[in-house]
């Protein structure tokens, strides 16, 4: 064969290294001549395959043989051919049995990329991650890609929440930077129209630092907690890095029938540990002077943790997911949390407003004879809104993937709307959700729960 027509299978070779996952992820970690040598190898195994298929071919086919011949004469030049084109077709094919994560973890296993899979891992269980770099530094914080399985990566992007320095004698780990407050502050901050409008646009991953993996000496997944073991105690609190140290003191406060069922239901969902202040609005004890201490709102649901108060439906499933991160209330997906946090948002203010029109339309008009007019323009809103959620539930037996915090919000305004007589017939998805609701033990213990309470109120 000729020195011309030896390259064409290396070529093809080649090509199916860089294409087929079984093969990509390793020839991307080999260098200049051992990638030349495993393609050069890969080229003679399809010459192999090319020189058998077109030895059949001829004795098949040969007139097709014969046309070969006379448009390209050379030797050997079908047998070439074919092996590049084999390169280009059989990695398709082959992917279709073989997925790219599963191939590329393989990879790493076998070429001793430790440090890609860890990493990778920590982005999947959404915990923080430590990187120790060879200047000495350290850094915390949410890594957002691994570089496993991507091809030509070689750089770590991480949300920082904290960051220091190893001690040259004893190793251990002080923090001297801490982003997380920083970021929170930055994100929440009020200030004038301008700023207030360029803070929104802006998201936890705007504040991300590159790392070359090459500076990557070494990389653990990071617990609060164990870090508290191993170090004085007390500096987790005095940086202000995240903590679940036991015990905590988790109230929430309730009544009946109203959307403080919603963080009941995640509470229980999480396996929390937490005490019910019943409260009886008939009988105004969200208005005492206790109460309003702690809420000027006068409503509920309120979350009091080791005497810290947090109000608004909103705000307080956040926490319970931040607190109870492996109850998995929000989307591991940065994105789908976020549209998790908007599908809250839309219950507190896109439908619970209309729920408490139908309930109390003398708060919204005080003109005579109004009240059925707003009932009814609120029942239309509902038609509304339920249309939507009948479009984002289509095919999800849950919001997402599984059951989060929106499905807690979303099942009381349904459950709500059902008290008050709402039609759902023309909303199969709204009705199917409600009903699968009732069957989670978290609810069934809510209503239960929910019948106690109502007793003790009429008693």
């Amino acid at each position: 064969m000729a020195l011309g027509w030896l390259l064409v299978p290396a070529l093809g070779g080649y090509w199916f290294l860089m294409h087929c996952y079984r093969t990509r992820f390793k020839a991307e970690r080999a260098s200049g001549y051992h990638l030349f040598f495993r393609a050069a190898i890969t080229g003679s195994v399809l010459v192999v395959v090319a020189y058998t298929t077109t030895f059949l071919g001829a004795l098949i086919f040969p007139q097709v043989s014969r046309l070969w011949a006379c448009l390209i004469p050379f030797k050997y030049s079908g047998t070439a051919a074919l092996s590049a084109l084999l390169g280009v077709i059989l990695p398709p094919i082959i992917n279709h049995f073989y997925g790219e994560e599963e191939s590329a973890r393989q990879a790493a296993k076998e070429e001793g990329d430790l440090i890609e899979l860890l990493i990778a891992e920590s982005i999947e269980r959404q915990v923080d991650v430590e990187l120790s770099l060879r200047s000495g530094k350290s850094y915390v914080g949410l890594a957002l890609n691994s570089g496993l399985g991507t091809r030509g990566e070689s750089d770590i992007s991480l949300i920082p929440m904290a960051s220091g320095y190893r001690d040259n004698e004893t190793h251990t780990l002080e923090f001297t930077t801490l982003y997380a407050s920083i970021i929170d502050q930055w994100l929440e901050k009020d200030g004038d129209s301008e700023r207030d409008a360029q803070t929104q646009e802006k998201t936890a991953e705007d504040f991300r630092i590159i790392i070359p993996k090459s500076e990557v000496v070494s990389v653990r997944l990071f617990d609060p907690d164990a870090y508290q073991l191993f170090q004085n105690r007390g500096v987790i609190e005095q940086q202000g890095l995240p903590s679940k140290e036991a015990p905590m003191s988790i109230e929430l406060y309730y009544a009946p029938s109203t959307c403080a069922l919603a963080p009941y239901i995640t509470l229980t969902e999480a396996g929390a540990d937490f005490e019910v202040k019943r409260l009886n609005f008939r009988a105004g004890q969200n208005r005492t002077d206790e109460y309003m201490k702690l809420n000027p709102k006068h409503k509920v649901p309120l979350l009091v943790v080791d005497g810290q108060a947090l109000s608004e439906n909103v705000a307080i499933q956040l926490w319970i997911a931040r607190r109870f991160p492996e109850a998995k209330l929000l989307p591991a997906d940065p994105w789908d949390e976020l549209k998790a946090v908007s599908i809250m948002s839309w219950c507190a203010s896109g439908i619970h407003p209309y729920l408490s029109r139908i309930n109390s339309p003398a708060k919204v008009c005080d003109v005579a004879d109004t009240e059925e007019g707003v009932s009814r323009l609120a029942r239309e809103f509902l038609d509304e809104v339920f249309g939507i959620a009948e479009g984002l539930l289509e095919g999800r037996e849950y919001f997402f993937d599984h059951f989060t915090a929106p499905d807690a919000h979303f099942f009381w305004c349904v459950r709500r709307s059902t008290q008050f007589d709402v039609d759902l017939s023309p909303y199969p998805n709204t009705r199917a959700h409600f009903e699968r609701m009732q069957t989670r033990a978290s609810v069934q213990k809510l209503l239960a729960f929910e019948k106690e309470v109502q007793a003790s109120f009429a008693a």
